[in-house]
């Protein structure tokens, strides 16, 4: 996988009520330059319940979209999955209107290239994650590549995605370690 983090975007961000971010066209037209034109797609998946791209909480409270990012790397597509909750702003949206879901999907496009290429990366950072962090995902994104998928990636790191995600610097540390061997492996 390419690492576009260190490509320059803040021609490319916008602000929205104090916060910096990188719309959905000018970032999926980033990775098609980075990947080539007909080797990137994204799309929303139906969920299994209702047929559209929106699922809900078991109690109802809130509304989420599962996005997957595909690439062709050297003949092969591989896909990369996230689930992402209907904001408005930090808040759930327990009832959502198209025009939400639609938002939620080009944020969770956004968020899933910035976490499987580094491209926007810093975007996403909080005061609690910093390099760790960007070098966890980095790698994780390079392992899943070379090991066709995330599956076992979280098997040799004996965790499962809920758990990897759950960021803490000692736990970025030894995930780190054993990124960095399967990535160095011939």
């Amino acid at each position: 996988m390419k690492d576009l983090s260190g490509i320059d975007i803040s021609r490319l961000t916008r602000k929205l009520n104090d916060n910096e971010y990188l719309p959905w066209k000018a970032c999926f037209d980033e990775l098609v330059k980075a990947f080539g034109h007909g080797n990137v797609k994204y799309h929303a998946v139906p969920s299994p319940q209702s047929g559209y791209a929106l699922s809900y909480s078991p109690d109802g409270q809130w509304a989420s979209v599962h996005v997957v990012l595909s690439f062709k790397v050297d003949g092969e597509w591989h896909d990369f999955h996230i689930t992402h909750p209907v904001l408005a702003g930090d808040a759930p949206i327990s009832s959502p209107t198209s025009f939400d879901a639609n938002t939620a999907v080009q944020r969770a496009f956004v968020r899933l290239a910035a976490t499987t290429t580094g491209l926007g990366l810093h975007l996403w950072d909080t005061e609690e994650s910093g390099p760790e962090k960007e070098d966890m995902v980095r790698l994780f994104s390079m392992a899943s590549i070379k090991l066709n998928g995330p599956e076992k990636v979280f098997e040799i790191l004996q965790c499962n995605r809920k758990e990897f995600e759950k960021f803490t610097p000692n736990l970025a540390n030894l995930h780190i370690e054993k990124l960095r061997e399967i990535v160095e492996q011939p």
